[in-house]
């Protein structure tokens, strides 16, 4: 917080319980905003970052507020998931946000953004959803996805991730060199 030094900025759509604002943090990103619409987490986001929690994402004009150097997003995923509704876009427990945020992401430009989902994802409505998204972020992005197992990079859970960094072309020729860090843990070492 007391920081004089610059330092890269991060915005988190969905903080929820701050797990990516503290992994930014501890990463070196300065949080400059972030959106929840739970009252509890909102707060315990700004109590944290001492930056302001902006509420529902869908509802933060993309020209008031500073774009980051890296854009968090996780929206809920209940439409995409084996056990949810399997609605997608269609659904109204997230799934209609997926979708939406490629637009809300150009607009606001961040240097990257970073978008996770279950991978579950690909085989609701034919793939199309992702597809939809992908194509929209396309427009200004060089887009990098990867399905991953998120106990091989440490992580408590065993479930399957779909991850999708998206660097601004901007960037030119170095938004195409990203490459999805090795994995730790192997099944052998269990």
């Amino acid at each position: 917080r007391r920081s004089t030094e610059d330092q890269y900025s991060v915005a988190v759509a969905t903080s929820g319980g701050c797990l990516c604002t503290l992994a930014a943090i501890r990463a070196g990103f300065h949080p400059i905003w972030g959106s929840e619409i739970e009252k509890k987490e909102g707060a315990m986001f700004e109590d944290l970052t001492a930056s302001p929690n902006m509420g529902d994402a869908t509802k933060i004009p993309t020209g008031t507020v500073r774009s980051p150097t890296l854009l968090k997003t996780s929206f809920p995923c209940p439409d995409y998931c084996p056990l949810g509704s399997l609605k997608g876009s269609k659904g109204k427990k997230g799934g209609e946000l997926f979708v939406w945020q490629g637009k809300w992401i150009r607009r606001l430009a961040p240097d990257v953004a970073i978008i996770e989902q279950t991978v579950n994802v690909m085989n609701v409505n034919g793939g199309k959803d992702l597809e939809a998204l992908t194509m929209e972020l396309e427009k200004s992005y060089v887009v990098h996805t990867d399905q991953i197992r998120v106990w091989r990079y440490r992580d408590v859970s065993n479930r399957t991730r779909l991850i999708m960094v998206c660097v601004h072309k901007r960037h030119g020729l170095k938004a195409t060199h990203f490459k999805f860090p090795h994995f730790k843990y192997q099944s052998s070492l269990l």
